[in-house]
C-alpha cells in the first residue's frame, strides 16, 4: 500500500472527515478492475473535506463489471470510465449517487437492459458504443436536469420516447440502434434542443411538422431509416440549422425551395 495513500487515509480518519472511507473504496475498485498498480490519489479529485468528487479512469484497460460498491462514494459529481473493457449491467444501486452530474461509460462492453432509475441530478449521460439492449428506460427520460444524453451505437429497441422531463435538454443522440415506430411529435416541445440524432434506426412515418418549432436546432440527422413523405417547407425557417441529413430514406427528398439552405444536398433533391 503506497505510503502517501496510508498517510492520506489516516489524516482523513483523524480529522473526522464525513467520508473517511472514500479512498479505500477507490482502492478496492481498482483491485476489482485489475489495476491495483494505480494510485487512488492520482485518479480522483477531492473536496476540502477529503470526499471524492471526481473519479477519472479513461483508457486504463479496466476489466470486469461495474460494482454496486461505487455507490458508497456519495459525494461523487463526475465519473468517467470511457474506453475500457468493462462489461455487464449498470447497477440499479448507482441511482443513489444523488450528487452525480456527469456519467461517462462510453466505449466499453456494457450489456443488458438499462436500469430503471438513474442519479437524479444527471446533466450528462454518455453510454454510446456499448452493447446495451432493450428499451430506453423512463429512468432516463424522467431526469429533470439532463442536458445531453448519448446512447448511440448500442442495441436499444422500441419506440423513441416523446416526453422528456428536462427543460434543459440540448443533445439527444440515439443513432445506430434499432428504434422503431414514428418520430414522436412531442420532440417539438424540447425548445432548447440543438442536436437530434435519430439516424440508422428503423423509424417509419413522416417527419413531424412540430420539429420546425426547434429554433435552437443546429444538427438534425434522420438518415438511413424508413421515413416517407414530404419535408415541410418550414424547415427552411430554422435559423441555426446547418446539418440536415436524410439520405437512405427512399421516401424523403428535398424540394427546390430548400436549395439555398446550407444543409441542402443536391443528390437528395426531389425528382
Amino acid at each position: 500500500m503506497p505510503p502517501l495513500f496510508v498517510w492520506s487515509l489516516n489524516l482523513l480518519l483523524a480529522a473526522g472527515s464525513p467520508c473517511p472511507q472514500d479512498l479505500a473504496v477507490v482502492k478496492d475498485l481498482l483491485r476489482q478492475w485489475q489495476r491495483p498498480d494505480l494510485d487512488p490519489l492520482a485518479v480522483v479529485e477531492q473536496d476540502k473535506d477529503g470526499c471524492v468528487i471526481n473519479l477519472v479512469l479513461d483508457q486504463q484497460n479496466l476489466r470486469g463489471t461495474l460494482p454496486e460498491s461505487l455507490s458508497q462514494l456519495q459525494h461523487l459529481r463526475g465519473l468517467s470510465l470511457t474506453h475500457n473493457q468493462l462489461s455487464g449491467r449498470i447497477p440499479e444501486a448507482w441511482a443513489t449517487l444523488t450528487n452525480l452530474e456527469t456519467l461517462f461509460l462510453d466505449y466499453n462492453q456494457l450489456t443488458g437492459p438499462l436500469p430503471q432509475h438513474f442519479p437524479p441530478r444527471l446533466r450528462g449521460l454518455f453510454l454510446d458504443h456499448n452493447q446495451i439492449r432493450g428499451p430506453l428506460s423512463p429512468g432516463i427520460s424522467n431526469l429533470g436536469e439532463l442536458v445531453n444524453v448519448t446512447l448511440s451505437a448500442n442495441q436499444l429497441s422500441g419506440e423513441v420516447p416523446g416526453r422528456w422531463a428536462s427543460p434543459h435538454l440540448q443533445g439527444l443522440f440515439l443513432s445506430k440502434n434499432t428504434f422503431s415506430g414514428a418520430i414522436p411529435p412531442e420532440l417539438g416541445f424540447l425548445t432548447g434542443l440543438r442536436n437530434l440524432y435519430l439516424d440508422n434506426n428503423h423509424l417509419t412515418g413522416s417527419l413531424p411538422l412540430s420539429l420546425t418549432q426547434l429554433r435552437e436546432l443546429r444538427d438534425l440527422r434522420v438518415s438511413h431509416n424508413q421515413l416517407v413523405g414530404g419535408i415541410p417547407s418550414t424547415f427552411a425557417t430554422l435559423p441555426l440549422l446547418h446539418t440536415f441529413e436524410i439520405e437512405g430514406n427512399p421516401g424523403l427528398c428535398f424540394a427546390p425551395p430548400f436549395s439555398s439552405q446550407p444543409w441542402y444536398q443536391a443528390q437528395q433533391r426531389c425528382r
